[in-house]
């Protein structure tokens, strides 16, 4: 690869090459044109004399004495050939330097001017006396000699082309570090910078041209090279700061939760002993009540004893969800590959088995597989199910149907669809809060806990869960899993 001392000096030595050699031509051309143009002028002047003085000779047709006079042209080397003819075109005498050459015959006067070839240089010129042509006269010059001296020429040409292209290479070689030497020294730096890291480098701006100005911003480029390296530093040292405080107040974090988990637990433990036991207590003399009293009370003793009754069984119905809502997020994760179409259809079999005397047309597609935790979700399911079975009650011809579709972004979705009751859109945002119900207690029983621990399972699962209903004609409930290999948790 070139240097740029090298590709410097070469653009000097050959523009100033080119331009010699357009002056050069532009020279030669001129002296060349200014040639003819002497030659002919000097041919028509000589033509001119010797027509004069043979007016006589060719008036009375005197050979001897116009070949007398074409004779003195041997006084000049440069014409070899020479003619004189009479008005009527007739050879009237003619002359040859060389007068052994018998081959050469003059030329008729036919066209009058100079005829220019690369040998000779030939004149045919009319004699004129009293405004009338009486004659003509031909003149042959060869340029044997002016060959030579354009020989001459050529080698003072070529020996000034020598000298200028050496001067101009001395010359070249000495002007051109004006322009290398700070391209170079920025190279270098810009090599100590990329190899070497090296962002201290800078440059001595010089001069007061393009170079200088490339040079400033070199060094500038390299001073904000340097802030940005200063700021990423601080910037490593702030987010190690930070990471240093994220990991203490994570582990604060953690032992709270820790904390909590263990209150949680405690809470737990409380609802199912120190509640359940009063609850059963509640029941289990009400009943005694019940069956052994009955008679001793009226109808309103035994309306009060049968709100008695349902109320210790709807309390613990909500334990038993509470319980089961606490224990979601606190439960152990085993991913397995799942066959949801025989969940869901054991779902649907265990409230047949309750209710043996309802009419449901079920659809349940086979073959639906996915991955997560068996557990959670044949919880999550036995309430979507539970679900479609309690708001299909009052349906005459109850539909209830479990299957998956392909989202847009090629996700799975599976959805369980009924003819149910359904519920305003308007509140679909509340179906999945706790103790939050749009039916009340006479309409349809529950607690209002079912959904949210479905969205609680949906989620452990990185899933996403949502419904579209219309009232008196159904819910459609749909959920995805995020859980598409049993890798990950």
């Amino acid at each position: 690869m070139k240097s740029i001392q090298q590709k410097l000096t070469f653009i000097i030595v050959l523009t100033s090459f080119l331009a010699l050699l357009l002056a050069s031509i532009a020279f030669f051309s001129f002296d060349y044109y200014k040639f003819k143009q002497t030659r002919i002028q000097e041919l028509q002047t000589l033509a001119e004399v010797i027509g004069g003085n043979s007016v006589a000779a060719i008036d009375f047709n005197d050979t001897a004495t116009a070949t007398e006079i074409l004779a003195m042209l041997r006084a000049l080397p440069q014409i070899d050939r020479a003619a004189l003819y009479s008005s009527d075109k007739s050879l009237l005498a003619r002359y040859q330097r060389n007068v052994k050459d018998t081959n050469w015959n003059p030329p008729q006067p036919a066209k009058i001017g100079p005829t220019f070839e690369k040998q000779f240089l030939a004149l045919m010129h009319a004699i004129n006396n009293d405004n009338r042509d009486i004659g003509y006269i031909y003149l042959h010059a060869d340029l044997a000699l002016e060959k030579a001296r354009w020989q001459r020429y050529l080698l003072i040409i070529a020996a000034v082309f020598i000298v200028s292209l050496v001067f101009s290479l001395i010359v070249g070689a000495k002007l051109q570090k004006t322009i290398s030497t700070p391209i170079k020294t920025l190279a270098t730096a810009a090599t100590s910078v990329s190899h070497d890291q090296n962002y201290s480098v800078r440059v001595d701006p010089r001069g007061t041209d393009e170079i200088r100005l490339l040079i400033n911003a070199f060094n500038d480029m390299l001073d904000k090279l340097v802030e940005r390296e200063n700021q990423r530093d601080q910037a490593e040292h702030e987010l190690r700061a930070h990471r240093d405080h994220l990991e203490e107040l994570v582990h604060q974090r953690t032992a709270a939760l820790e904390a909590s988990n263990k209150e949680l637990e405690a809470f737990s433990y409380s609802v199912s002993h120190d509640l359940r036991a009063p609850l059963r207590s509640i029941h289990g003399f009400s009943q005694i009540l019940f069956e052994d009293y009955r008679d001793k009370l009226d109808d309103q003793g035994m309306d009060h004893l049968a709100r008695i009754q349902s109320a210790a069984i709807n309390m613990a119905s909500l334990i038993d969800d509470l319980l089961q809502l606490a224990r979601i997020s606190r439960s152990d994760f085993t991913c397995t590959k799942l066959n949801f179409s025989e969940i869901a259809a054991q779902s649907l079999d265990k409230l047949q088995q309750q209710e043996p005397d309802r009419k449901i047309k079920s659809q349940i597609q086979e073959n639906l597989y996915g991955y997560g935790d068996l557990n959670l979700l044949s919880v999550a399911l036995d309430n979507l199910v539970g679900n479609a079975w309690k708001y299909t009650s009052k349906t005459g011809i109850a539909e209830i149907e479990f299957g998956r579709i392909n989202s847009q972004n090629g996700q799975t979705v599976f959805f369980i669809k009924d003819n149910g009751a359904g519920f305003d859109m308007q509140y679909v945002d509340k179906i999945f809060v706790a103790f939050q119900r749009l039916h009340g207690p006479n309409e349809f029983p529950g607690t209002g806990i079912g959904l949210a621990t479905v969205q609680r399972i949906i989620n452990r699962h990185k899933g996403k869960i949502w419904a579209e209903s219309e009232i008196g004609k159904g819910t459609t409930v749909f959920f995805s899993l995020g859980t598409h290999e049993c890798n990950e948790d």
